[in-house]
C-alpha cells in the first residue's frame, strides 16, 4: 500500500470517528446518562487523541456503573484509570476508591459458568427472519396514538385524524411502514417537536438526526428488506458487536424482541423521523 493510500485510509477512519463523536454528543444532550453513548464517546475520544474528554467520559461511565451495580465493567474501568495518572486529582480519588471497593465485592464465577460465558461470547447466531403479523404492527401504532392522547400530546380531533390516516395507509399496502410518525410528517403536524421529545423521553430511546451521517449500505441491509419495509426498524450503525437501530415507534417491545432475535446481537434503539427512515429505505433499495 502506498503512502497516499495509507493517508487516505487514515483520513477516512478519522472522518468516521468524528461522525460517531458528533452523533453521540447529540444523543447525550437528550439522554445524559445513556451508557452506550458514554462508552462510545470514551473510546472515540481516545482514538482521536482528545484525552481530557475521554477521561471525563470515563468518570461519567464509572458513576453509572456504580449506580447500576454493574460488576461486569468494574475491572475494565480500574484498568483504564491506571492510564490517566497525570489527570487524576483529589476530586477524582474518592470515585476511584469507590470503584475499587465495588470491584473487590464482585461475585466469582465457577469454572463451569466461566467456560459457558466464554463459549457463548464467541457465538454469532445466524440471521433468521422472524415474522410479525400485520395486526401486531397496527396494534402497536394504535397503542402509541392512545398513549399520546392520554398524555395530552395530541387533541381528541388529532387522535381521530391519526387513526383514520393510519387505517388508510394500511389499506394501501405500500412498501413503507404505516406509522404514526409518517402520519405526523405527512400532515406537517404543528406540535411535532413536542411529540417527538415526549416519545424519546418516555421510551428511553434518544431522538437523533442521521442527515449528516454516512450509513453504510451493508448495515441497512442487515435485516431482510420485507421486514424493514413493513416494521419500521433498520440498523444504521455498528459499535463493536452492538447494533444501533433506528425506529419510528420505540414503544414497540415486540418489534425490538424480533430485531434482537433475528440479529442475535445486543441492540440499542433510537428514534428518527419518518422522512429519514424513508431515506434509509431508499438506500436499502439501492444496495440490493
Amino acid at each position: 500500500m502506498s503512502e497516499q493510500e495509507r493517508a487516505g485510509d487514515s483520513s477516512q477512519a478519522d472522518g468516521a470517528l468524528r461522525e460517531t463523536i458528533t452523533m453521540f454528543e447529540q444523543i447525550l444532550e437528550v439522554m445524559p446518562d445513556d451508557e452506550m453513548a458514554i462508552r462510545t464517546l470514551y473510546d472515540s475520544y481516545r482514538q482521536v487523541g482528545e484525552t481530557s474528554k475521554a477521561f471525563s467520559m470515563l468518570q461519567r461511565l464509572t458513576e453509572i456503573v456504580l449506580a447500576e451495580d454493574n460488576h461486569d465493567l468494574s475491572g475494565f474501568l480500574l484498568d483504564q484509570f491506571s492510564q490517566y495518572e497525570d489527570l487524576i486529582d483529589d476530586s477524582c480519588v474518592p470515585l476511584i476508591e469507590r470503584l475499587q471497593q465495588f470491584a473487590d465485592t464482585a461475585p466469582v464465577l465457577s469454572e463451569a459458568e466461566t467456560a459457558e460465558t466464554v463459549e457463548s461470547a464467541g457465538e454469532a447466531p445466524a440471521l433468521r427472519e422472524v415474522k410479525i403479523g400485520e395486526e401486531d404492527r397496527k396494534d402497536a401504532e394504535v397503542a402509541l396514538v392512545w398513549n399520546l392522547y392520554q398524555a395530552g400530546m395530541i387533541t381528541e380531533d388529532d387522535y381521530t385524524m391519526i387513526l383514520k390516516d393510519l387505517t388508510e395507509m394500511v389499506s394501501k399496502q405500500a412498501m413503507v411502514p404505516s406509522t404514526v410518525m409518517h402520519v405526523l410528517f405527512d400532515r406537517s403536524y404543528s406540535h411535532f417537536s413536542s411529540v417527538v421529545a415526549y416519545m424519546a423521553k418516555q421510551s428511553g430511546s434518544p431522538f437523533i438526526s442521521l442527515a449528516n451521517f454516512d450509513v453504510p449500505g451493508e448495515l441497512v441491509t442487515l435485516l431482510p428488506a420485507e421486514f424493514v419495509y413493513h416494521n419500521a426498524a433498520i440498523v444504521f450503525k455498528k459499535i463493536q458487536e452492538d447494533l444501533l437501530v433506528a425506529m419510528l415507534n420505540p414503544f414497540d417491545r415486540k418489534l425490538k424482541d424480533a430485531v434482537e432475535e433475528m440479529t442475535g446481537r445486543t441492540c440499542h434503539y433510537y428514534l428518527i423521523t419518518a422522512e429519514e427512515y424513508d431515506g434509509l429505505l431508499k438506500k436499502m433499495k439501492e444496495a440490493l
